[in-house]
């Protein structure tokens, strides 16, 4: 058995014990086309990707391939990347203000397109850290209400790094809590919160165990060597 179906088995069955039915997003950046694909013969059914510039060729070389694959944009999107993202992935989940949330729907509208989203919910103070604050989320899932081109379907966090893996679980916490009132408030139309997108490599059965059924992974799947330089 290749190194990379063992990765995938392995943590398939930690999510089970957990959380059977978690889904893990593969996390592709700097990964050769060949290991992509072995993730993806191993069951690995979401590929996430965080540079357009990357994913480009990634996508093109695999789509067709592999047309049950979905591949969602995990990265800082910038405005005038939003037209050759929405291009190549049908979800975005680092959505953070209203601003680029209308610039999705306004390409998405041009091009007879429609676009699931996350909001990235900002749940440390961490000055480097991209997301939109927990209070003003509620705020923007109101405000998506009136961009029928997208699909409001989850929230995405990434916690601080700490070596405790415990003490992530307030944060983990306050993103749960941030997709309950969504959900209790807000659905019904566009807005249907299915994702809570949290938890990676180190910390995801923690995650899991905070209501997490999303989980990306990266270097869990591929190990540092199989990574592209």
């Amino acid at each position: 058995m290749d190194e990379i179906k063992r990765n995938v088995e392995l943590i398939k069955s930690k999510i089970q014990k957990i959380n059977s039915a978690a889904v893990i997003a593969g996390v592709t950046k700097t990964v050769s086309l060949e290991n992509i694909e072995e993730a993806i013969r191993a069951g690995i059914t979401i590929i996430a990707e965080s540079k357009i510039q990357e994913a480009e060729p990634k996508v093109i070389a695999l789509k067709e391939k592999y047309p049950q694959t979905q591949w969602h944009f995990i990265g800082h999107l910038q405005s005038n990347k939003v037209n050759k993202t929405i291009k190549y992935f049908k979800t975005i989940q680092s959505v953070d203000s209203f601003e680029l949330a209308k610039k999705i729907s306004e390409a998405c509208l041009r091009d007879g397109l429609k676009a699931d989203i996350y909001l990235e919910a900002k749940v440390s103070l961490e000055e480097n850290k991209f997301g939109i604050n927990p209070d003003m989320a509620l705020q923007l899932a109101q405000s998506i209400k009136g961009l029928e081109t997208l699909r409001l379907k989850g929230i995405m966090t990434i916690p601080p790094f700490l070596e405790d893996k415990e003490a992530l679980r307030p944060y983990f916490k306050k993103a749960k809590l941030l997709f309950d009132e969504i959900k209790r408030n807000y659905e019904g139309g566009n807005v249907e919160m299915q994702v809570l997108s949290m938890g990676m490599t180190d910390d995801f059965e923690i995650a899991l165990e905070e209501g997490s059924n999303m989980v990306r992974i990266g270097t869990g799947i591929f190990g540092k060597r199989n990574y592209t330089q």
